[in-house]
């Protein structure tokens, strides 16, 4: 799904690419289920819910009558999310490329202060064509996808991955 400029605004707020990123990983879950993930009280957690539900980033799929309020799920619109390539949207997708870029480093930072699992930096520049990085992102989200099939809340280690496929300047 190609995200459009509403979406691209919304998600310039980093803490609302940690829930996008909460929900698609559970492919469904409540506020309640999702406050304690992303360490926000309920009440703020709606509102920035509301939002994404708003720009079309989350669905609504049940609303199940709990104990006081009835209760939302929410599912993700898409499980893959592709930035607009028209040069109106530049400066919005590095925004987005920014707010990732600084989720990640403090998901990063917190995890490398607080364990002491395996350590892998990696970075490297290479010169590929179009159709050859469009390959290596699809070979990147395969690889991911057959770890997460793998995973599971007995085995020890979490390990968050980021991955930036860009550009860079000449």
């Amino acid at each position: 799904m190609e995200l459009t400029r509403a979406q691209l605004e919304c998600l310039v707020s980093p803490l609302r690419k940690r829930i996008l990123q909460e929900v698609v990983a559970a492919e469904r879950t409540t506020a309640t289920q999702l406050a304690p993930r992303v360490g926000v009280p309920l009440k703020r957690l709606y509102h920035h819910l509301n939002q994404m539900v708003g720009v079309g980033l989350l669905n609504v799929v049940e609303t199940v009558q709990g104990r006081g309020k009835p209760e939302r799920h929410y599912s993700p619109a898409d499980t893959r999310f592709t930035l607009p390539e028209d040069p109106a949207s530049r400066s919005l997708v590095a925004d987005e490329v920014a707010a990732t870029l600084r989720l990640a480093e403090k998901e990063h930072r917190q995890a490398l202060l607080t364990n002491d699992g395996p350590l892998d930096i990696l970075r490297t520049v290479v010169r590929l064509t179009p159709e050859e990085a469009e390959e290596l992102g699809e070979a990147i989200r395969a690889a991911l996808q057959r770890a997460k099939s793998r995973s599971s809340p007995e085995k020890p280690l979490q390990l968050a991955v980021t991955t930036l496929i860009a550009p860079t300047i000449k």
